[in-house]
């Protein structure tokens, strides 16, 4: 599959999270979410706004406005999210994983701004330790996912149904 048939394959089933889709598939719509994302901070940087949450843009020091110091970027995240979820639990599928396994990274992206916002609020420094030793752990279980999407798919048909490049008949 090529990339722009990945692609417009993901878009298409953007709210599709049964079935199985194969390496090429979403790894190619996986590289256009990042390039999405960079091409969006670049632009966020060249409007004036902050794409990094250093406090640098128009909205610095106002509290729990990270997205509005990154309205692009933050726009951008929202359109792919749906898209992105259902191609990684298909992907997931396709090498005879349960598609929630992709949960845990999904909770820590949308929890973990709301704890680093609230750290400095605590001032206590076993609750810095706690969100280090929780970055360090999510990333350690991204790696492990990343592993997890990157393994060939299944030769034959699993409880998600045929290899992504099998014809629909051979499901039934």
């Amino acid at each position: 599959m090529g990339p722009l048939a990945a692609i417009a394959t993901c878009l298409a089933a953007y709210r599709t999270f049964d079935g199985r889709a194969s390496r090429p598939e979403f790894w190619w719509f996986f590289g256009l979410v990042v390039l999405l994302g960079f091409g969006a901070m670049l632009v966020d940087g060249g409007l004036g706004f902050d794409p990094m949450g250093v406090k640098l843009g128009p909205f610095a020091g106002v509290p729990g406005a990270l997205a509005l110091q990154a309205p692009v970027s933050t726009l951008v995240e929202i359109a792919v999210l749906s898209p992105l979820a259902a191609a990684m639990a298909r992907r997931l599928h396709d090498v005879g994983s349960s598609g929630w396994l992709q949960a845990p990274i999904w909770t820590f992206i949308l929890i973990e701004p709301a704890v680093a916002y609230a750290m400095p609020l605590t001032g206590a420094s076993p609750a810095a330790s706690a969100h280090t030793a929780g970055i360090l752990l999510m990333a350690c279980y991204a790696l492990w996912l990343v592993r997890r999407l990157a393994k060939p798919s299944d030769p034959a048909a699993n409880r998600h149904g045929p290899p992504p490049s099998a014809p629909a008949e051979a499901a039934a």
